[in-house]
């Protein structure tokens, strides 16, 4: 297993590990009509957006040469309930974390977290957030397995379905670096 930065370049990459894992994660979520319309083709043109237009940094995790997952993270963007947006607890999001369904259960979600926290931790920044969408009990699993703690909720849409977020932080990223 490895780990690198991505490029604008990686846009397709990340659309072909983006759309599959998005499918599936979300069944029973989101609309299904909404979710099943979703494309490489727009996910890569959506990633190069994103990419080029916005402060985030986004990491590819591979086994072998074939990719697996990947993480995007940056600038606080969405704080917590009841937290400040001045001096915020939570200086850095993870926006979006996903691993292709074949690789769920491989460790590269650990991975990636680890990998995330560790850069962020270079920028002298010593907690971050996330937000996940309820009904989505892996991810809350895996939260709560790597030390994150839930801080609150949100409504949200998904498309037209009407969702309620869940936000987890990680207040000392050492606990996050040293998750099983």
């Amino acid at each position: 297993m490895s780990i690198r930065i991505a490029s604008v370049q990686d846009a397709q990459t990340l659309a072909d590990i983006h759309v599959p894992s998005k499918k599936k994660t979300y069944v029973g979520i989101v609309d299904a009509d909404y979710l099943n319309a979703k494309t490489i083709e727009e996910y890569t043109e959506k990633w190069t957006r994103w990419m080029r237009d916005n402060p985030i940094t986004v990491a590819i995790s591979y086994e072998g040469d074939r990719p697996a997952g990947f993480i995007c993270w940056g600038p606080l963007q969405t704080p917590p309930p009841g937290t400040s947006n001045i001096r915020p607890q939570y200086p850095a999001e993870i926006y979006s974390i996903h691993v292709h369904p074949d690789f769920w259960r491989s460790g590269h979600g650990t991975k990636l977290m680890r990998y995330a926290a560790g850069e962020i931790q270079k920028d002298q920044k010593n907690a971050l957030c996330l937000w996940v969408l309820k009904g989505n009990k892996n991810a809350d699993a895996f939260y709560r397995k790597l030390g994150g703690q839930k801080l609150g909720k949100k409504k949200m849409f998904s498309g037209p379905t009407e969702c309620l977020e869940f936000c987890y932080g990680w207040r000392d990223l050492s606990v996050l670096l040293n998750a099983a």
